[in-house]
């Protein structure tokens, strides 16, 4: 299986370019180069890898190994090959002084304009649902991150520990993706403690987020609400026509995190008072939205937690008419939210019998994202549905659908 120095020595040759003459296009040392190729240096910073990739005229992604991909296609043994980097790199075992027992060294050091853009592509990985890339860039990044905490001055250090806190939040949500819970518990725990030590309550609130999620994945539905009404009552402005904008929108995250357990855990009343809460939060932001906290918060993700509350209650008529009524706007919320709202769509028409409709959505979601949709229990539930309920034999669509997911056909 390539790895990463595998993929750009091979690109390198095919262009006909020494070690000497990428490392001049990449502005690093050959050494770097070097190590690199020959695997010594088994998981270089993303930062690296994306000045790489432009000296070569390619992207990030090609030049990432295939283990990680093996993970977004959950071939088997997938977690043994693919995830052993990532968790060295948040489990790492130190000797009885202290030091990492396999530490490794870094070429470049870390800057933080340098880690900052490795920090976004990587969110913008996970964003696109690329999780085989994202996944490959996480172990350099953390070194990468930690690094920068270390040799950052005593002004930087709140920033430096912002960046490691929003590394491990990427790393827990890919490892909730992708079921492996333990490993996303340490993530989130490692995220919320270097969010801490940033001093940035916006930070802090966006760490309380992954964590939510995983409790919600394991059924711990009062202790997710518990978890983000204490952090929204802390962040709660005075007077919300005057706040900051990126402070309202972290507290409106946050009180869409405590309604979506709340109905999970069926106090729909309580639900709809959160609810209710961050439409307010979502009205002022507005489409000001911008930045890594609040991007994708606004009043569309809020429509569509309301159409998802009426989901939970097995209401499919009412879900296709708030949708018809209102249908989220896309480009209002992050990717993974859109099609979690899509896929309540797909299962109102499959509950409906309208088995078309629910075919069409769930092929433009496989079109659009089919490797997030791979890891979805819920589209396979629906698919399921869809195919013992048919009473004519199962379309070619649906068939491939069902393939994609690993549902019954």
């Amino acid at each position: 299986m390539p790895t990463v120095g595998d993929n750009i020595g091979s690109v390198r040759r095919t262009l006909g370019l020494t070690q000497e003459d990428l490392a001049e296009r990449a502005d690093l040392h050959v050494a770097t180069i070097r190590k690199i190729e020959q695997n010594t240096q088994t998981t270089p910073r993303l930062a690296t890898i994306n000045m790489i990739a432009r000296a070569l005229g390619t992207t990030t992604s090609a030049l990432l190994g295939d283990a990680s991909n093996a993970a977004a296609r959950k071939e088997p043994g997938f977690r043994q090959v693919a995830l052993l980097d990532l968790r060295k790199a948040l489990t790492p075992v130190h000797g009885a002084d202290g030091r990492l027992l396999a530490a490794q060294a870094e070429v470049e050091p870390p800057t933080m304009a340098r880690a900052t853009e490795a920090v976004r592509t990587a969110e913008a990985l996970y964003g696109a649902n690329d999780f085989g890339a994202t996944l490959a860039s996480l172990p350099g990044l953390l070194a990468e991150t930690r690094a920068l905490v270390e040799l950052a001055s005593a002004d930087d250090q709140p920033k430096a520990f912002s960046l490691v806190s929003q590394t491990y939040q990427v790393a827990a949500r890919l490892l909730v993706q992708l079921r492996a819970h333990d490993l996303a518990y340490m993530a989130t725990i490692a995220g919320r403690q270097a969010a801490e030590q940033s001093r940035d309550r916006l930070t802090q609130a966006r760490a309380i987020g992954p964590m939510c999620w995983l409790l919600l994945r394991q059924a711990r539905l009062a202790e997710a609400e518990a978890l983000a009404v204490d952090q929204a009552d802390q962040l709660e402005p005075d007077r919300i026509s005057r706040a900051d904008i990126a402070d309202v929108a972290a507290w409106g995250w946050l009180l869409v995190e405590a309604s979506a357990a709340a109905m999970r855990d069926g106090r729909d009343d309580t639900a709809q008072e959160l609810l209710a809460l961050a439409d307010v939060a979502a009205t002022r932001v507005g489409s000001r939205a911008s930045g890594p906290m609040v991007y994708g918060f606004g009043t569309g993700k809020v429509t569509a937690l309301r159409i998802e509350s009426a989901a939970i209650a097995h209401n499919p008529l009412r879900v296709l008419e708030l949708t018809a009524a209102a249908p989220p706007n896309p480009t209002s919320m992050r990717a993974s939210c859109w099609q979690r709202h899509r896929l309540d769509v797909a299962w109102a028409h499959a509950q409906l019998g309208q088995h078309g409709e629910a075919e069409n959505v769930l092929a433009d979601l496989g079109d659009r994202a089919p490797t997030w949709l791979r890891h979805q229990r819920y589209a396979k539930d629906v698919i399921t549905s869809i195919s013992t309920s048919r009473k004519r034999a199962m379309s070619d669509r649906l068939a491939n659908l069902a393939r994609l997911v690993g549902a019954a056909a």
